[in-house]
């Protein structure tokens, strides 16, 4: 009896301890904000490469990561506790070149809404570069910090860009490699860092940031000058590239270089880096100051947020938020996109009276074997995957989910082609309409691959995607 009452007593008191101890953490992040961050105490966070995605795509609970809605969660959750910090953009935030320019505004607008304090001018800024300079005409009122300290014309550097940017105990200069441009972009050579150590000869007490876009030759000629104190990286995957669950899979892969380290920011701004003091310490979400903790009498912890420091910020669905500092910029994005969704299906509206789609209920007349197993897949109901989650009009989705959306003839709305409706047998097997027509003569089918079903079924859309597996669960004759 007296044991057990030693034990509770024993268990009540760890349990105060721990209590106070997290009181103590919380009032020291608290305090920060009436402290001013001196130079040697920086913290910073950096993201970038959004390469167009605004949203992501949420079709796998793996790859469901970023956005800028969890981004500006992120942001003004740190800059509650640590408003000092610095954040830094690496750029590449605009569509790729060949994908429509809707969501160019719309980013640039959630890029001035976050108020970095820096942005990389790269690659994609430097494609769009006309949207941009319409963008900066339109909004006499607001920033894009851009910075860009390699530029050969004057147009690049003086209207768009500035060669440094300063803030109280830092500089920022930003490095693009020349290959997408040799006459606007200058290379990594002497004159260039002479340039830059004349420019950061009034820096030496401030730390010196460069964000950087380069190759790794260039990268370690810009480590050895010394001249700077921070270097981050954009993100080296080819533009093309699809985002999966690959760097938050391995972390490791985001330190490009390890000695001194060099780290680059995760792929499509599926995360935050973290760096210097936010490194170290994590300003935690609403859910974990309100949930209980795990209580083991025999161990006394603090939180592992209070505890250990972390590099990477994922921007996962525990990342929520009822309102953000963006919604209103992501509404008009969406009703842009749904808009944009409306005016196409106005304009292929005509191309239904001749089209070379028969629909699958017309090969199921024939081929009544092969119709019910189909019935019997997701295929068959892949549209009502994206109007339970009022994505069925986003341009940007519905290609996967119907047949021929992006080839003359094909779906163009649930009212007007309901017969188009999902993944039927012409999206594997080709348009058959002929075929049904003149089924003696034309015989031939095109046969499915790899190649057709990665389309869809890519490392974003379907990270865990076997062909033989999946073809199996849809395999008919």
């Amino acid at each position: 009896m007296l044991n057990r009452l030693n034990s509770d007593l024993s268990h009540k008191l760890c349990r105060r301890l721990l209590g106070l101890q997290a009181m103590v953490y919380l009032l020291l992040a608290l305090l920060t904000t009436f402290a001013s961050a001196a130079p040697s105490d920086i913290g910073f966070l950096a993201y970038g490469d959004l390469r167009g995605h605004i949203e992501p795509c949420g079709c796998d609970p793996s790859t469901d990561l970023g956005g800028i809605r969890r981004l500006a969660t992120v942001v003004a959750r740190e800059r509650a506790i640590y408003p000092e910090l610095l954040l830094f953009d690496l750029g590449n935030a605009l569509p790729l070149p060949a994908e429509p320019a809707l969501k160019t505004k719309f980013i640039l607008d959630a890029q001035a809404r976050l108020r970095p304090n820096a942005i990389l001018f790269n690659e994609l800024e430097f494609f769009r570069r006309a949207e941009v300079a319409t963008w900066v005409d339109e909004h006499k009122n607001q920033m894009l910090p851009f910075v860009l300290s390699n530029a050969v014309t004057s147009d690049i550097a003086g209207r768009y860009a500035k060669e440094k940017l300063t803030g109280r105990g830092w500089v920022a200069m930003g490095y693009v490699q020349p290959a997408i441009s040799t006459s606007v972009f200058e290379g990594l050579n002497k004159e260039l860092l002479d340039r830059w150590r004349k420019v950061l000869s009034s820096h030496s007490g401030d730390h010196r940031i460069l964000l950087f876009a380069g190759s790794d030759p260039e990268l370690r000629q810009v480590i050895d000058c010394g001249l700077f104190t921070t270097i981050i990286s954009s993100n080296t995957a080819k533009l093309e590239a699809i985002p999966g669950a690959d760097d938050r899979r391995q972390e490791a892969r985001l330190k490009r270089m390890l000695t001194p380290v060099v780290q680059m920011v995760p792929l499509a701004g599926q995360g935050l880096l973290r760096g210097g003091r936010l490194q170290i310490a994590e300003a935690p979400s609403l859910a974990a100051l309100l949930a209980k903790p795990k209580h083991d009498p025999k161990i006394a912890t603090i939180p592992d947020w209070l505890r250990e420091g972390k590099q990477i910020t994922w921007l996962d669905p525990s990342i929520a938020a009822e309102s953000t500092a963006v919604d209103d910029i992501y509404a008009q994005y969406s009703e842009a996109a749904r808009d944009e969704f409306r005016k196409s299906a106005a304009n292929r509206q005509t191309q239904l009276k001749n089209s070379a789609f028969a629909g699958a209920e017309s090969c199921g007349a024939c081929h009544p074997d092969a119709y019910k197993i189909y019935l019997a897949t997701k295929h068959a109901h892949a549209l009502k995957t994206l109007q339970d989650k009022n994505k069925h009009e986003d341009p940007a989705c519905i290609g996967c989910h119907v047949l021929g959306a992006n080839e003359p003839g094909g779906y163009v709305s649930a009212e007007s082609s309901p017969q188009f409706a999902n993944v039927q047998c012409e999206s594997c097997h080709g348009a058959r309409r002929s075929h049904i027509n003149n089924p003696q003569r034309e015989r031939g089918v095109k046969k499915p691959d790899r190649a057709i079903c990665t389309g869809c079924h890519n490392k974003q859309h379907s990270p865990k995607f076997d062909y033989e597996v999946y073809w199996s669960r849809i395999q008919h004759k």
